[in-house]
């Protein structure tokens, strides 16, 4: 018969240490991941998100590498996180390095006595009764006393009237015969509802100009209408390309993250996103002479009739290379059957372009019948 498994949880294993300078070793440990923390508080670093999430991940293993991965310590801490950059987030994660490393201090305390020592297992607090409401009893309300029903006040008696002659009468029977409209309308009843008449309700149809006429209107163009369409769709990947490059370097439980480096990097994630809103993409190869022979990328849109270059700005490539680059390349595209725009992303992270919106109106514009759009981001 097959044991059962225990569902208990395993027992904490503290760490014991038995010299000094182990404890030192550990405390200094702590001590870098504490200056590490801090660091992130200075503004004007660059990738302080990926800064953050290599912080994140380091004092977690630090954890583990000092207490060990059965001590309490570690699966207090194991999942420990800091959501941003926020002060509230920084002064919390250094709050528990200043706990930890103060644990240590103590089993210092014993250790240089020459006496082994483990790290003390940190006791919970004790949980808080909460006091239970006092039960409500139903209060029944007061009977209520009818008063007795009062008897409506008579009407004072109407004197006697004399019989009128004979020919009123007549007079009055002919006058019964014909309808006549009270000037006067009839007051409501007292304590009656006032019914205020619905406006009448008139329906609108549209009409349809080219029935009319006989004539039928004139739809825009089709094919107009797309390309543009997938131009502001190009030009929102655009614009969030910036916040999509800082979020793949976020990954979850210290993995390896992708950096948007160089050309071939930012080209890369911006096919991705493209695959996202188009279903025909594909590319086009050129050697322009300022490769050095190297065979350079382009995305196309064949239905859309927009090719679109990728730019990454580094050091040498600024906005004087990049204005070579892209007049280099109307002139090759010009002649393309496929090309309708020819739409230039530069991605400039660093912020080497100075002056980011007027080189993007100075380049934008139509080159031999073919529009040409740049587009620069972060601004």
């Amino acid at each position: 018969m097959a044991r059962s498994r225990s569902t208990e949880a395993p027992r904490p294993r503290q760490r014991v240490f038995t010299s000094a300078d182990e404890v030192n070793q550990a405390i200094q440990s702590l001590r870098d991941r504490y200056a590490q923390v801090e660091e992130l508080r200075k503004d004007g670093l660059p990738y302080r998100d990926a800064l953050r999430v290599t912080a994140e991940f380091q004092v977690r293993e630090t954890i583990r590498e000092v207490f060990g991965d059965r001590s309490a310590q570690f699966h207090a801490h194991q999942h420990h996180r800091i959501p941003s950059l926020l002060e509230t987030d920084i002064t919390d994660t250094l709050a528990t390095l200043r706990t930890l490393t103060g644990l240590l201090e103590e089993v210092k305390a014993q250790v240089v006595n020459g006496h082994q020592a483990a790290v003390p297992i940190p006791t919970p607090p004790p949980p808080t009764a909460t006091p239970r409401p006092a039960p409500v009893t139903p209060v029944a309300p007061p009977p209520r006393t009818q008063a007795p029903p009062q008897a409506p006040p008579r009407a004072p008696a109407a004197p006697p009237r004399s019989a009128p002659p004979v020919s009123q009468m007549r007079h009055a029977a002919t006058a019964a015969r014909t309808p006549v409209a009270d000037p006067t309308p009839t007051p409501p009843p007292l304590h009656a509802p006032m019914v205020e008449s619905a406006p009448p309700v008139t329906r609108t149809v549209p009409v349809d100009p080219s029935r009319s006429s006989g004539h039928r209107a004139a739809r825009p163009s089709q094919p107009e209408d797309r390309h543009q369409r997938a131009l502001e769709l190009i030009r929102k990947i655009c614009t969030r390309f910036h916040a999509v490059a800082r979020q793949l370097r976020q990954r979850r439980e210290g993995r390896a993250t992708l950096e948007v480096e160089d050309e071939n990097d930012a080209l890369d994630v911006v096919h991705t996103l493209l695959c996202l809103e188009f279903d025909d993409i594909g590319t086009e190869e050129s050697t322009p002479h300022y490769t050095g022979g190297a065979r350079r990328t382009g995305l196309l849109l064949h239905e859309e009739r927009i090719l679109i270059e990728v730019r990454r700005t580094r050091h040498g490539l600024g906005a004087k290379e990049i204005t070579e680059q892209l007049l280099t390349d109307c002139q090759y595209y010009e002649k393309h059957p496929e090309c309708k725009t020819l739409f230039c992303f530069v991605y400039d992270p660093e912020g080497r372009i100075g002056n980011p919106r007027r080189l993007e109106a100075d380049l934008t514009g139509e080159f031999h019948g073919m529009q040409v759009e740049v587009m620069i981001f972060p601004k």
